[in-house]
């Protein structure tokens, strides 16, 4: 049973629930074909000059660094150019990963804060 779907008996009394057990995953496929389609993105991200279109909003819940970056500076652009030392096939794979309920360990090397495009 979904734990998320479960009350106490002072809650059932007093409430309606109703549980999508499928709804999480639902939402992350939609997001991920909508990231793939490019619909609905609101940033471009440019990596060794290939661009990934995305949700800035999934970008800020994956990771402390873009959330950091989406509520700080990202928040008033549209695209952004990462850092020479970043690799595309690592971000591929880390955007990819987000919406494809996967875990992959991959590492992105996190620019300084002094001296660069962000």
């Amino acid at each position: 049973m979904d734990p998320t779907c479960s009350a106490s008996a002072a809650q059932a009394a007093l409430t309606v629930q109703v549980c999508f057990p499928g709804a999480r995953a639902a939402v992350l496929d939609n997001l991920n074909r909508q990231r793939e389609e490019g619909r609905l993105c609101d940033l471009s991200i440019q990596v060794q000059g290939q661009v990934f279109r995305a949700h800035r909003c999934v970008l800020a819940a994956s990771s402390p660094y873009f959330h950091e970056q989406v509520l700080g500076l990202l928040k008033m652009v549209t695209t952004v150019t990462l850092p020479s030392g970043m690799d595309q096939v690592a971000f591929e794979s880390f955007q990819s990963s987000r919406l494809e309920k996967k875990t992959v360990v991959t590492s992105l090397p996190v620019p300084s804060r002094c001296g660069t495009s962000w």
